[in-house]
């Protein structure tokens, strides 16, 4: 689910694999995720540049980093929650996922921004996390170029020069 302002987009799979996809409250698509997969169709391609499949390579995911920390730049963390039910098949390994958890609550306890409750359950293996993470965009505008700049590069799509004005 995304909330900014007015816009809010929430994306939800239900059960029967149904993808329902709402834009401001409205259904935008109710269909079931076997019918989003798309059959490719094969084409001739014209040039041997053409025939490589673009892919996340150690040059490409270092040349993402200056736009990484630039699109990190305009993101603010805002609030963590965490409320975790939990349980393991032996209540000695409970006991120490439990004890790890309330050492990991104890260290951000002077984050403000940060809570961590959890309950165990020593009953049988019991996994109900509920948890909500906030992250505030206080100027939009500053993440635009960098967000393009990564998905052209991860896509291996170039961009086309257009030039504007007159004489």
């Amino acid at each position: 689910m995304v909330n900014w302002g007015l816009v809010r987009i929430r994306a939800e799979i239900v059960e029967g694999m149904i993808l329902h996809l709402r834009f401001a409250g409205l259904m935008v698509i109710n269909r079931p995720v076997s019918e989003l997969k798309k059959e490719k169709k094969p084409q001739t391609p014209k040039k041997e540049e053409e025939t490589k499949e673009s892919a996340l390579t150690l040059n490409v995911i270092l040349s993402l980093k200056d736009d990484i920390i630039r699109l990190l730049g305009g993101i603010t963390f805002g609030h963590f929650y965490l409320k975790l039910r939990f349980g393991l098949d032996d209540a000695a390994d409970t006991g120490m996922l439990y004890g790890f958890l309330m050492a990991l609550k104890g260290a951000v306890f002077a984050e403000r921004r940060v809570e961590i409750n959890a309950y165990p359950a020593f009953e049988g293996i019991v996994f109900e996390p509920d948890c909500t993470c906030e992250f505030l965009i206080k100027r939009v505008y500053r993440i635009f170029l960098p967000v393009f700049n990564i998905f052209r590069k991860v896509s291996g799509k170039k961009a086309k020069k257009r030039f504007a004005g007159g004489l």
